[in-house]
């Protein structure tokens, strides 16, 4: 199994290695060029294999399709394997089972913000989409065994949402937690499928954190802070900063 440090030092080999690939011939900025933060290629929605061996990600290059890629860390290569190249707008969240067999995406077929999920077979390109017609899935985790996967679930972006768990296999939905129409959000689960990081956003300048116990129902908050706001919370690093001094701690 990976350690943190591994899977960081991965993490940064792949992003230095990106930013040491030329631009595209002809997409050269020069100085004063409008256009200049057009002539990019875009990474986004990184993930990281549970043993550091692959990386997942989105790639849109200048002037190119939006594609969902693989990079093994292992082989020294720079490319990356194209994956899929879905046709929709807004697409993030690229998560991996455990098994590497399934992979979950979420975009914005209609541009309204209404996220759709996508659970895709890698290896045959089948795929599900399980989230309701007028509702989004923001996901966050695979269970162990890939059977379902964790989401914020809601009608809206900025309205409520509530924590489900979506089979992988028929798309069934179940609710684990909703509270007072708040907004809730998913961010990691524990590594023995037991516990979910969950979010409740109060304001863009206070968020509190809380543990969901996945056997029990029950959920300890972790932060509950006025006027703290939590930061990309994982099971082995927690960031949170200060709205009233813009601080930033671990």
């Amino acid at each position: 199994m990976a350690t943190l440090k591994s899977k960081t030092l991965a993490l940064w080999t792949l992003l230095l290695a990106n930013a040491a690939v030329a631009r595209p011939v002809g997409a050269e900025a020069v100085p004063g060029d409008p256009l200049a933060y057009d002539r990019v290629t875009e990474l986004g929605g990184v993930s990281l294999n549970l043993d550091a061996t692959h990386v997942y990600a989105t790639i849109e290059p200048w002037q190119g399709r939006l594609e969902i890629v693989r990079y093994a860390l292992e082989s020294g290569e720079v490319a990356p394997e194209t994956l899929f190249a879905p046709p929709c707008a807004g697409l993030k969240t690229v998560v991996p089972d455990r098994q590497e067999k399934r992979l979950a995406f979420t975009c914005d077929p209609l541009g309204d913000e209404r996220h759709k999920l996508h659970l895709v077979d890698i290896r045959t390109g089948a795929y599900l989409v399980p989230t309701p017609r007028d509702q989004l899935d923001l996901p966050c985790a695979f269970s162990p065994d890939g059977t379902v996967i964790y989401a914020a679930r809601g009608y809206h972006i900025w309205g409520g949402t509530r924590i489900v768990t979506i089979s992988t296999s028929t798309g069934e939905a179940r609710t684990l937690f909703a509270t007072d129409n708040a907004r809730l959000f998913c961010h990691d689960l524990s590594e023995d499928g037991r516990r979910l990081l969950i979010e409740r956003y109060v304001d863009n300048g206070e968020r509190y954190l809380g543990m969901l116990d996945l056997r029990h129902g029950a959920i300890e908050w972790l932060l509950r802070e006025p006027r703290v706001e939590v930061k990309q919370p994982q099971f082995c690093l927690l960031y949170t900063s200060d709205a009233a001094d813009d601080a930033m701690n671990v």
